[in-house]
């Protein structure tokens, strides 16, 4: 019994020890942690910048802060979703704004380059896209 009961706690120990969490990010996959800026464009609107903050990969927390600049003037927070490879996946929701298209939420897919500096951006989300190139400060 007692020899059982040693082989089931230590394969347990084995387990939680090899064990990984689905959003942790592997060594080989680059981290996109941080600050990044850049000047996206969208269908019948003039172009804008976007500040992004990405501090955590946790499903479960919004600690990514994201700013869009004028015409929009708008602030939010995005969630991590997933990752496969090089791209990642996160569900913005806008929080605050001047402007009235200041609401709503949408998916932010980054693509995380051969230039560790660069991400390719891309939104999706009520009827809009917009898209462009973010950057390392």
């Amino acid at each position: 019994m007692r020899a059982a009961l040693a082989s089931t706690v230590t394969a347990l120990v084995v387990l939680l020890l090899t064990a990984t969490p689905a959003q942790t990010l592997s060594p080989a996959q680059p981290t996109i942690k941080g600050t990044w800026t850049g000047t996206l464009t969208q269908r019948d609107s003039p172009d804008f910048k976007v500040t992004a903050t990405i501090r955590s990969f946790n499903r479960f927390t919004a600690r990514n802060s994201v700013r869009y600049g004028a015409p929009l003037n708008c602030r939010g927070h995005w969630r991590f979703q997933s990752s496969k490879g090089s791209t990642y996946r996160f569900r913005e929701t806008i929080t605050s704004g001047d402007s009235a298209s200041c609401k709503g939420s949408g998916t932010v897919v980054l693509r995380a380059t051969s230039d560790p500096e660069r991400l390719e951006y891309r939104f999706t989300g009520g009827g809009v896209t917009s898209r462009g190139t973010l950057r390392r400060p």
